[in-house]
């Protein structure tokens, strides 16, 4: 069961206050350590902002009998890659059935390795393919807000490079079922779609 939710006990959190103040930098300005001690406010924000990602839960049906291309159909997407296909992205095994799946936003710049390990950490498991198709045909105004991003499933392209499928709605476009560099930083806005493990 995901530990997203449970308290730290006494000694925890005294680990927890000692590893964060070692891990301080050293070369921070005395005037600016001095002002962030004078507004603990914005202190107890920008630590919540680094430590505690936001995340958001929905419920989805994902249909092992539907191909790619019938899940794409049914999400209605007003563009998508035409790489996001059975024959890019074969079938995987079957993991049919009712599942709560977790939109994580850690509120910052993040590698996709960093990102993998929090999902990790939280006892989750990066959503594939046909848990984004799900979701986007389920709860497609969520896109709307925000990319959602399915860390589980890649394509090499011909430069073997790789690519993960998105949810987004871009500018005059609207929803959008796309393909995005894995090696990429991902932008503090974004969502990462995950299932349980």
């Amino acid at each position: 069961m995901p530990e997203h939710g449970t308290a730290l006990t006494v000694g925890q959190y005294a680990e927890f206050g000692a590893a964060v103040l070692k891990a301080l930098p050293r070369d921070i300005a005395s005037t600016r350590a001095l002002a962030w001690a004078r507004n603990g406010v914005a202190l107890e924000k920008a630590l919540r902002r680094a430590l505690v990602p936001q995340v958001f839960s929905f419920p989805i049906v994902v249909d092992g009998n539907k191909t790619i291309e019938q899940m794409v159909e049914a999400g209605h997407y007003a563009k998508w890659s035409i790489f996001i296909s059975s024959e890019y992205f074969p079938l995987e095994p079957d993991r049919s059935g009712v599942f709560v799946a977790h939109i994580i936003k850690p509120g910052r710049g993040i590698s996709s390795k960093e990102v993998i390990a929090e999902i990790d950490m939280m006892g989750f498991r990066p959503a594939d393919l046909r848990a984004l198709l799900a979701f986007g045909e389920q709860h497609s105004a969520i896109q709307e807000l925000f990319r959602v991003v399915a860390l589980g499933s890649t394509w090499r392209d011909s430069t073997f490079s790789l690519h993960v499928p998105t949810l987004s709605n871009k500018e005059g476009e609207g929803r959008t079922l796309d393909l995005v560099g894995l090696n990429d930083d991902w932008f503090a806005e974004d969502g990462f779609l995950t299932v349980p493990k």
